[in-house]
């Protein structure tokens, strides 16, 4: 095998490696490139040829070793010289060629061999079949025939424990591995879903921490846009009160005008003296309400949100329900306490009597007793108390125990001691109790015998897969305790985002209905500037005439009558105008 390896390696390290050389004498590839093409192609050609022929001998070489492992050749004569191979391995021993090593010539199975042996260089294997023959076989030296025995015991020795029948501790280790494995299984499939569950929650949570973010920004455009629409109210209404402050003292020159005209009726035939004072009165009372109108302002209204100050706190008996509902707290925990208290009590005294069986006895004065049996010995109990052992005998303690008809002895281990006599109802019972002894004895001694090697693995498995269980617990605790906080964070986004819903639909309402009151007192401002453009023009129209009187004084009567009629015409139009323009207000107030 080292010659086939190195030959291989030879190969390997020679022939690729010759391939693989360089060409620097190549001039231009550009000019020979057909050339090229063909050695490349014969050369890969070459190569593959070769890769496939090393892989199947490699190939080959594995297969062998794998047949191979696990068996120990040795070197045999039989009784006609020829030489052959012994092969021992887990299964039994078998006779190969001297070429062939993996074809055996003769098989003999562990469970086919009834006895080895050998005898200095002389090797017997005996079947179990009592009529086939014997097989003899001669090693080169004594030293090869004890190896090859010793291999074929050890061997052997596995075999028959493989197969043998597992002990009751083995098969409650094996099932209870079996059912650590599928808590452990199912612990897994728990923790991934615990992941998962986590992951979404994480993922829910970012998507409302982006939704709320978004709110929060589409929350802050709409209050700027109501803290505008409030400003403008705010303008509009002081424009509006600015308006109807002109308005009124507009009305009052109005009336004061109105009162000297009549003043001027009354004083048609007064001397021209009189009659112009009035009208220089007139002219500048007139110049007064041009002015003021003039000074008229355009402005911002505003409304101030109603608020409710008179509600009323409803918890007016708060200190009195406090301390009621103390009281009564109280009350419960003392009494969960002494009901807790009678339950450990009563679970104490039922784990101290746990795994005892308890028999009626009498000594031999006659005094009623009970004998209790359990796994770390007998204990004498009286008869009022299960609890306390009057006298105990640990299994380690006791050398024998037997019976006689209802007659029960107990032999201690020292020999000075006396032996404890009692007497059972029956003789039934005593063959109840020597065999519930025997029972419970072979447990004890079973428990204190130390650990095969396949019971020690098995216990060390055991706390391995304890622990990475204790592990995949606290993991999985883990996992739980992030989950409920990404979802107690999600349910505060929840209950924050819809908060902020509520905020933004009330905001939106406020916000509609400010336009809704922009856009009345707009139109309310129009009107109220139409009318004041019509009594301007119409105040206008009756200054004129007012100066056409004036230019006319030495006018005849009867000219002089028209004009004031055309002026008294206009002063009810001007008064039909006012009492629409205070309509208007009306409505707008």
């Amino acid at each position: 095998e080292e010659n086939q390896q190195d030959e291989d390696d030879d190969v390997v390290n020679g022939d690729i490696s010759k391939d693989l050389d360089t060409d620097e004498n190549i001039v231009d590839p550009v000019e020979n490139r057909k050339t090229l093409a063909e050695r490349n192609e014969r050369l890969q050609d070459q190569l593959l040829t070769f890769n496939q022929d090393f892989a199947q001998s490699i190939d080959e070489t594995e297969e062998t070793q794998m047949e191979m492992y696990g068996v120990n050749y040795f070197d045999i004569r039989n009784k006609k010289g020829t030489e052959l191979y012994l092969g021992v391995d887990a299964l039994g021993l078998n006779i190969y060629e001297k070429d062939d090593k993996l074809t055996p010539k003769i098989g003999f199975p562990w469970s086919e061999i009834r006895n080895i042996s050998f005898n200095e260089r002389k090797f017997i294997i005996k079947p179990i079949d009592e009529k086939a023959p014997d097989f003899v076989f001669f090693a080169p030296r004594v030293r090869i025939n004890e190896r090859i025995l010793a291999l074929c015991m050890g061997n052997h020795e596995l075999y028959m424990r493989r197969r043998k029948p597992d002990t009751i501790d083995v098969q409650q280790m094996k099932a209870q591995a079996r059912d650590e494995k599928l808590a452990k299984q199912q612990q897994r499939e728990k923790l991934q879903l615990e992941i998962a569950a986590r992951e979404r929650a994480e993922k829910k949570q970012q998507e409302y921490m982006d939704k709320l973010k978004q709110m929060e920004e589409e929350m802050n455009r709409s209050q700027a846009s109501l803290q505008e629409a409030q400003e403008m109210i705010r303008r509009l209404e002081e424009q509006l009160k600015q308006l109807q402050a002109a308005k009124d003292e507009h009305e009052k020159k109005q009336m004061e005008l109105q009162e000297m005209m009549m003043r001027l009726e009354e004083t048609k035939n007064m001397e021209a003296a009189e009659r112009q004072k009035l009208e220089d009165e007139i002219m500048a009372k007139q110049e007064e309400v041009m002015h003021e109108d003039d000074d008229v302002v355009n402005g911002d209204i505003s409304k101030d949100l109603d608020t409710d100050e008179n509600i009323v706190d409803p918890v007016e008996n708060r200190k009195t329900l406090a301390e009621r509902n103390e009281r009564l707290q109280d009350q419960l925990l003392t009494f969960n306490q002494d009901f807790a208290q009678s339950i450990d009590e009563t679970e104490e005294t039922q784990m101290e009597m746990y795994g005892v069986n308890y028999f009626d006895i009498r000594n031999k004065k006659g005094t009623e007793l009970y004998l209790g049996v359990d796994a770390l010995g007998l204990n004498i109990y009286e008869k009022d108390d299960k609890l306390t052992p009057k006298i105990g005998f640990p299994w380690s303690e006791i050398r024998n125990i037997s019976f006689n008809e209802r007659k029960f002895i107990i032999k201690p281990i020292d020999e000075k001691a006396p032996d404890f006599v009692f007497f059972a109802p029956r003789v039934r019972i005593n063959e109840r109790i020597l065999a519930l002894c025997m029972g419970n004895h072979e447990l004890y001694m079973r428990r204190r015998k130390p650990d095969t090697i396949d019971v020690q693995q098995m216990k060390a498995q055991a706390r391995d897969e304890k622990l990475a269980k204790q592990q995949q617990r606290e993991k999985l605790q883990l996992e739980i305790a992030a989950r409920e906080r990404a979802e107690k964070k999600q349910q505060e986004y929840m209950d924050k985002l819809k908060q902020m819903e509520e905020e933004m639909n009330r905001s939106q309402a406020s916000l509609q209905e400010a336009q809704e009151m922009i856009r009345r007192l707009e139109e309310q401002l129009k009107q109220l500037q139409a009318a004041k453009d019509e009594h301007e023009k119409k105040q206008m129209e009756l200054q004129e005439m007012m100066m056409r009187l004036e230019e006319t004084k030495n006018m005849e009567a009867a000219e002089r009558q028209k004009l004031e009629d055309e002026i008294m015409a206009k002063q009810e139009e001007v008064m039909r105008i006012q009492e629409e323009v205070e309509a208007k207000d009306n409505e707008t107030k």
